[in-house]
């Protein structure tokens, strides 16, 4: 370190160091493994001095303004940026805002910022708190935010306590936000391990244990889910208060689902597969309810929720206005699936081509890009007839979008005072 020095001695006892501002040059600074790199800042004193003593006690203190340093911990490369920092000799303490960490190389970096970090030095190295956490692993596709907590530094090893929010990185979010408790994160010889559970944060639901793995120079890592089993019960908690991906596909579910997760990345992507299992659960369905769903379900790309081709799933009962009992689906999940509803309104909640597209335009501003547009009148017999000429506009308005139009429950030539008033789909050319 080098500084300038003014003191002053009264002969009895007091030594005043720097009542102003001064100049700090820094060629090497180490502690507990952090090692930075030569920086030059500007000291300014705290309670009228960088340093007084008197008698036994020693107060003062410095601020620095807004500040950026690089360096390495352990082997790994770091930058620290701060808004302000205050160090108090009295306590041996510190306080930093606006905090914006950066660890690891460019191309794979890991991102932890912090609105306040508190600490003070300690027998064996540093310890502290720290409040408004957030960052990114590398390219692992969550956020994580609002965290709190405690920190250690000791021996070149970073110790992180705490709870925060994880969130997903996707532009368009494939799970809802969650809680995260009872986390731990190590950061020594380049390497971060980190353990938590998942909460659904409105109903305090748990939804996984989590653990996790990352080598900063490798920049490449894992994380494993253990989902013991999520219950669901109608007025409680429903799979849409943790995906978007099943509003409007189905509700009301009663039942419990566990199975394990895995998610691997590196510098080239990220995968993650997963399998998860039901039995017997009950669901409301867009084609009607559905009781007794068993299926272990073997995700290829869980993120998405794609699953591999042939999954098998038995039912008890599905009632489409048919009742089908002792039933066996095989499907795939697909990803990039979305429902968009589309409002409509009394007295008889009529699709028109103002309705289309103002759902048209919804979609869009959540991304999506309609392929289908399916109609459902679930008030039978006939809840509603459509004319012809409703029909028609329809049929176009999808032919010059290229979208497939699906209808539920066509009834075709139903008579109504004497005439045909419903088209007949069966082989009539609806639209030139």
């Amino acid at each position: 370190l080098s500084i300038p020095v003014a003191a002053l001695w009264d002969g009895r006892g007091r030594l005043v160091v720097n009542t102003g501002c001064v100049p700090l040059a820094v060629q090497r600074f180490a502690i507990s493994g952090l090692v930075l790199d030569p920086s030059r800042l500007t000291l300014c004193p705290v309670d009228g001095a960088l340093v007084q003593i008197n008698g036994a006690r020693v107060s003062g203190g410095a601020k620095i303004a807004a500040a950026k340093l690089g360096g390495r911990l352990g082997t790994t490369p770091i930058t620290l940026e701060t808004a302000g920092a205050t160090v108090r000799l009295a306590d041996r303490g510190f306080a930093i805002d606006g905090v914006q960490t950066r660890i690891g190389a460019p191309e794979r970096v890991t991102r932890l910022d912090f609105a306040t970090v508190t600490g003070r030095m300690t027998g064996q190295g540093v310890a502290g708190a720290f409040t408004g956490g957030s960052g990114q692993i590398a390219n692992v596709p969550l956020l994580l935010g609002e965290a709190a907590g405690d920190w250690t530094l000791v021996n070149g090893a970073l110790n992180l306590t705490g709870a925060m929010g994880v969130s997903d990185a996707a532009p368009t979010p494939r799970f809802k936000p969650l809680a995260a408790r009872t986390v731990t994160l190590e950061l020594v010889n380049g390497t971060i391990t980190a353990a938590g559970t998942l909460f659904e944060p409105t109903t305090n639901t748990k939804v996984a244990d989590v653990t996790l793995t990352h080598a900063l120079g490798a920049g490449a890592g894992k994380a494993d889910l253990n989902v013991p089993a999520i219950a669901f019960a109608k007025d409680k908690l429903q799979p849409d208060a943790l995906t978007p991906l099943t509003f409007g596909v189905i509700a009301d579910v009663n039942g419990s689902v566990s199975g394990e997760g895995h998610i691997a990345w590196n510098p080239d992507g990220v995968t993650s597969t997963g399998v998860f299992r039901t039995a017997g659960t009950d669901l409301a369905a867009a084609f009607g309810p559905v009781t007794g769903i068993a299926t272990e379900i073997r995700f290829t790309d869980l993120l998405n929720l794609q699953s591999a081709p042939g999954q098998v799933a038995t039912i008890r009962t599905l009632n489409p206005g048919i009742p089908v009992t002792d039933g066996t689906i095989r499907y795939q999940t697909l990803p990039g699936a979305r429902v968009i509803d589309m409002p409509t309104h009394a007295p008889d909640y009529a699709v028109t081509e103002a309705t289309l597209e103002d759902a048209w335009d919804l979609a869009l501003r959540e991304g999506v890009l309609p392929r289908m547009l399916l109609l459902l009148n679930p008030n039978n017999p006939l809840g509603t007839v459509y004319p012809p000429h409703a029909v028609a506009a329809m049929v176009r308005w999808c032919r010059e979008r290229n979208v497939h139009l699906v209808v539920d429950e066509i009834y075709a030539n139903s008579v109504f005072e004497g005439e045909f008033n419903a088209l007949h789909f069966g082989s009539q050319k609806i639209v030139p």
